[in-house]
């Protein structure tokens, strides 16, 4: 029953618009408000009319006409405004992002499918500036309710997020952001049933376990050579699965490997974090290395036939991995659960290094995740400051002890100069050889100093400890360090 205004009440209509006054320079103008849809006051528009008459007869005519409320450019819906993102030609954040800090096509691919499979669907048709944090985090309800992952729905969650921040503080498209009212997902490991306490300590493999799948007969465990050396050095080194699958024979030193290039869908490109890095190796896992290097060429490492322009397919290694672990006892069921998998050997080897004392700055830097410290400390490669690195490997594979890390030679030209950065050696005692990093000229076809990185990928290091004169090397040195020393100053 809708209520009747008291005798004698007149109710007050909004008009379409109000007239105020302003004083300018030039004398008073009048100006004119509107309301828009929701009802919100819009600022001040300038009539140019002195008068409150003409103010008002110039409003009416704008009502007349329809455009008393000013015209603005239409708000996009969401599938508007994400046309064209997470595309290096196409799209201005990435344009912006890129010139600050490179990203990789990988890192596109991957927002481009998350975008497509779990954003559109439900925002497309949306209006941007209509997205609540209500609507946000009913969505990420959604999707985990369909069976996703909370980290998936996450890494869903970071670039909805990346794009209404944008939408926000460059486009100016929306008010607010309305991510800054909705928190993340919380960590899947607690989701599974059972012991959650067990489940987080058995994401990764035991050295019990590890030591069974690397028995002397390698035969009983995996199906190729080249697969068990694979993952013994996943083992011992960390290094991540495109890291190995692009590793090449003139990468592996005396000692240790030089970490620079990794092998995916996207070819032979720089490693993710684009900085290279050195890894120490026991001797035992040189020697397997080596066997396969006489065998497979001067190429790639892991390859099915030698030289070949590629090396064996990421998909192949997984399947071996499960076949493996099945092999040593793990049932496939028992993998599942515990969620065991190729990247699970970064894991295990940083927890290793970390239960056998190693100092986390060192981890950080077998890891290839540096902080600002740990890349002041350590760009430039020392092998004696890692000799407990390489105690701890060959204690996790059983192995001997092996001799101090010696470092490949290089000899200083008739010029005496050494401008350019790469692998060089210095003296230990005891006669044996240590990495550090010296000024060494670059040579090139045209005699003048090229690019370091391009000689490298043309050095055998190995053979360079062979081919040089260690005498004439001690007799330039001194002389060569005093003239890098003075040029330093």
């Amino acid at each position: 029953m809708s209520a009747i205004p008291a005798k004698g009440f007149t109710m007050r209509v909004r008009e379409s618009y109000s007239l105020y006054q302003r004083k300018t320079p030039a004398g008073v103008v009048f100006y004119y408000q509107v309301y828009d849809e929701a009802g919100k006051r819009l600022c001040g528009h300038s009539t140019g009319k002195t008068t409150k008459t003409a103010a008002r007869e110039f409003c009416n005519q704008l009502l007349k006409a329809g455009k008393l409320l000013p015209e603005k450019e239409p708000v996009p819906t969401f599938g508007e405004f994400s046309q064209g993102w997470w595309d290096f030609e196409t799209c201005r954040y990435t344009k912006s992002r890129n010139a600050r800090n490179s990203l990789t096509q990988r890192y596109l691919d991957t927002a481009s499918y998350n975008l497509k499979q779990y954003i559109l669907p439900y925002f497309e048709k949306s209006r941007i500036d209509l997205i609540t944090d209500v609507m946000i985090d009913n969505w990420l309800l959604a999707l985990v309710g369909k069976g996703l992952k909370k980290s998936t729905a996450n890494n869903a969650y970071n670039i909805f997020r990346t794009m209404l921040t944008y939408a926000h503080r460059k486009l100016r498209l929306i008010p607010s952001n309305p991510f800054d009212l909705v928190e993340k997902l919380g960590s899947d490991k607690n989701q599974d049933d059972g012991d959650d306490e067990y489940q987080e300590d058995m994401t990764i493999l035991t050295p019990e376990e590890v030591k069974l799948l690397f028995p002397e007969n390698w035969e009983t465990v995996w199906s190729k050579k080249l697969y068990y050396v694979l993952n013994m050095l996943a083992a011992c080194t960390g290094m991540r699965i495109g890291e190995l699958l692009g590793l090449k024979a003139k990468y592996v030193c005396n000692g240790y490997i030089y970490v620079r290039k990794q092998f995916d869908s996207l070819g032979y490109r720089n490693v993710k974090t684009k900085r290279p890095r050195y890894i120490t190796i026991p001797a035992g896992v040189e020697d397997e290395l080596r066997e396969l290097i006489a065998k497979n060429g001067d190429g790639f490492i892991f390859v099915w036939r030698p030289n070949a322009p590629q090396p064996i397919s990421r998909a192949c290694v997984t399947i071996e991995y499960h076949r493996a672990l099945e092999k040593a006892g793990i049932a496939r069921d028992v993998q599942r659960k515990r969620n065991l998998h190729m990247h699970g050997w970064r894991h295990f080897f940083n927890t290793f290094l970390l239960t056998e004392n190693i100092t986390d700055d060192k981890v950080m830097a077998m890891t290839g995740h540096l902080n600002k410290k740990t890349k002041e400390r350590y760009t430039h490669f020392d092998g004696s400051k890692f000799t407990d690195v390489r105690a701890a490997q060959e204690k996790m594979l059983d192995q001997k002890p092996g001799m101090p890390v010696p470092a490949p030679l290089a000899t200083p030209t008739s010029v005496g100069k050494f401008p350019a950065q790469i692998p060089a050696p210095g003296s230990m005692q005891d006669g044996a050889v240590n990495i550090q990093v010296l000024n060494v000229v670059v040579p090139s076809e045209t005699g003048e100093i090229g690019d370091p990185m391009v000689w490298l990928e043309r050095v055998d290091f190995s053979a360079i400890a062979e081919v040089v004169n260690r005498k004439k090397w001690e007799e330039c040195k001194e002389r060569n360090v005093t003239e890098n020393s003075a040029g330093a100053v």
